[in-house]
């Protein structure tokens, strides 16, 4: 319930800058060109080595925000399922992308995905997603979820975190909260540089439903080996553990949901 509320509250505040806060404000051409580039960078190479054609390929998108990612995958894939908890952000999503006939928005309670048939999907895609979910036994429950949902051959591709000292960064982010509530300690508690940002007061407010979530890779790894995928890599793009990614295959020859 936090999650879809903060969400909600996102996406009619400004929804192209909380996927993406690299700016305050986008134009809509430059946070769509996001997503493509994203794809091509992500996606496409791991996709080519797992012998996956897009063009026969149906693809998951979840946590779909408004569509970002989503626009991008249609242009590639014959279908997209797009999922996520906010309401408020796949309304603008079916709003926005109403001409594209090959995508499926769907709405979870952030828990259950069983709306999603087993092997149904040949890739399942997240990217900036996971690291938002305050609860590591929340991200395990999804990977399960994305384990049985994707079909035999199929390709998992999903980002998380790997924050160093993360009950150190929850901490601290607590007391910026609370900062917020004694108004003398702001400028003690948060830095400058969060205080130039256009929504850091919103942002702190809603901090557990945004701060980067930590899980180790190790984790990761084993979650999916033991549901009976393959690890093809488990890397941090550009060094950076705050984008760490899992690519992993289900064999051929799984079991219906395994």
């Amino acid at each position: 319930q936090h999650m879809q509320r903060d969400w909600d509250e996102r996406a009619r505040l400004n929804a192209e800058h909380f996927i993406l806060t690299d700016r305050d404000e986008w134009t809509w051409g430059e946070f769509l060109a996001t997503g493509e580039a994203d794809i091509q960078r992500y996606l496409m190479p791991h996709t080519a080595a797992a012998g996956l054609d897009p063009s026969q390929a149906r693809a998951l998108d979840f946590g779909c925000g408004k569509g970002r990612l989503t626009q991008a995958l249609a242009r590639h894939f014959s279908a997209v399922t797009a999922v996520d908890i906010s309401d408020e952000m796949l309304r603008r999503a079916r709003q926005a992308f109403a001409h594209l006939p090959n995508v499926t928005w769907m709405h979870f309670d952030g828990q259950d995905l069983s709306a999603i048939a087993d092997n149904s999907h040949d890739v399942i895609f997240s990217f900036l997603v996971l690291q938002h979910v305050p609860s590591s036994a929340l991200v395990r429950h999804y990977v399960s979820e994305f384990c049985r949902i994707i079909a035999p051959g199929g390709l998992v591709c999903v980002q998380f975190s790997t924050r160093r000292l993360y009950r150190l960064h929850r901490l601290a982010a607590q007391l910026r909260v609370w900062s917020l509530r004694l108004g003398f300690l702001t400028p003690i508690l948060v830095p400058a540089h969060w205080r130039a940002r256009k929504y850091w007061r919103e942002e702190l407010r809603s901090i557990p439903t945004l701060m980067q979530h930590s899980v180790s890779p190790h984790q990761m790894a084993r979650w999916v080996a033991d549901r009976g995928l393959r690890v093809q890599a488990l890397f941090a793009a550009d060094g950076n553990p705050l984008y760490t990614w899992l690519v992993a295959t289900k064999p051929k020859q799984a079991a219906s949901g395994s």
